[in-house]
């Protein structure tokens, strides 16, 4: 059940949009102190009723605004919620992020992303929720987080892509959050094939990519999935040894707002090297960032198990492996389960 829905459009702000961002401008010089309706409303041109009706807007958005009758108006910081126009802010982007929605509990993000392009959004339309009920990952499984603890969002593209190309979303996207990441913390994030970002030998954030054929081209919507401030003890006793968290990795508090400004900057600049065709610049730095390229791994298809050495990636088709057989072979990221082996 969709309970709450906040948005936040990229381009010419309207008025009341821009009288919105002028009001929380004039409350953050001072956020621990009051702000008079009188002063508010002089710095707004506007009447002392319309500025307390646009902090209401702004509390309809998931800002906390206090608002006394004597004192006027205090805003209280967000903390460890996300709002449309606290991810907008300071953001600078082309076509990533030009519209925002911020949902509080859905049960998958890319099924709103899908009901979103079917509905006209807009390519880099970008889809958060506070709390998934039935998030998806590759090959059927779930994505569980608890509620607040990790960034849960689905970006729709509309790339003029050709299908056999369709896979580079994929690697594309994962190149985006992993160096979103390494430029925002003090961590060494890895790409393990095809849509793991690896902390060591722990999984921090999973990337699902869904496909669909629609009358105006075809569409993707990039799901992912990214533990923020999980603490060890809230993953199930399965994922412990498995599976960790941001905060958990870089030793400091990890704001959430911050981390899907980087992913959504990240994302709009390998978006355009994609749809410029430098599908060589992409694919290079997946190399440099990849946990896989060199290592031995087990792949799994069709219930079939082979071994072998992975020696370099084909956009197009997948991951080549020198098998141990002698003979070197492409597994596409669709039909293989892969494991690494040690040595």
């Amino acid at each position: 059940m969709i309970k709450a829905d906040r948005l936040a459009g990229g381009g010419a702000a309207s008025s009341e949009d821009a009288a919105k961002d002028a009001l929380l401008t004039a409350l953050r010089e001072n956020p621990s102190e009051w702000t008079s309706l009188e002063r508010a409303a002089r710095r707004l041109g506007a009447t002392p009723a319309a500025v307390r009706a646009l902090a209401a807007g702004l509390r309809d958005e998931g800002y906390q605004i206090e608002d006394d009758h004597e004192k006027g108006l205090r805003l209280v910081v967000p903390r460890n919620r996300l709002i449309a126009r606290e991810i907008r802010r300071h953001l600078n982007t082309r076509v990533v992020g030009r519209r925002i929605i911020v949902l509080d509990s859905v049960a998958s993000t890319n099924d709103v992303a899908w009901r979103e392009t079917a509905a006209g959004a807009p390519d880099g339309t970008a889809v958060f929720a506070e709390e998934q009920t039935a998030g998806r990952g590759r090959m059927g499984r779930t994505w569980v987080a608890p509620r607040g603890s990790a960034l849960l969002m689905s970006v729709i593209l509309r790339p003029d892509l050709d299908a056999q190309h369709g896979s580079l979303i994929t690697v594309m996207s994962a190149v985006a959050v992993a160096q979103a990441l390494l430029d925002a913390l003090p961590i060494q994030p890895r790409i393990r094939w095809p849509n793991d970002i690896m902390i060591g030998e722990r999984k921090t954030a999973g990337i699902l990519v869904e496909s669909r054929n629609l009358p105006a081209g075809s569409a993707y919507a990039v799901g992912i999935g990214l533990n923020v401030s999980t603490a060890p003890d809230d993953f199930p006793p399965d994922l412990r040894p498995i599976a960790t968290s941001l905060a958990a990795e870089a030793g400091v508090s990890v704001e959430r707002t911050v981390i899907a400004q980087a992913i959504l900057q990240e994302l709009d600049r390998w978006y355009r090297d994609l749809n410029f065709g430098d599908y060589a610049r992409i694919a290079q730095r997946w190399r440099e960032l990849s946990s896989t390229l060199g290592n031995r791994v087990l792949l799994i298809e069709n219930g079939e198990e082979w071994q072998g050495r992975v020696l370099d990636i084909s956009l197009e088709e997948g991951l080549i492996v020198r098998l141990d057989e002698g003979l070197t072979r492409i597994f596409h990221p669709s039909t293989v389960t892969l494991r690494h082996l040690p040595g």
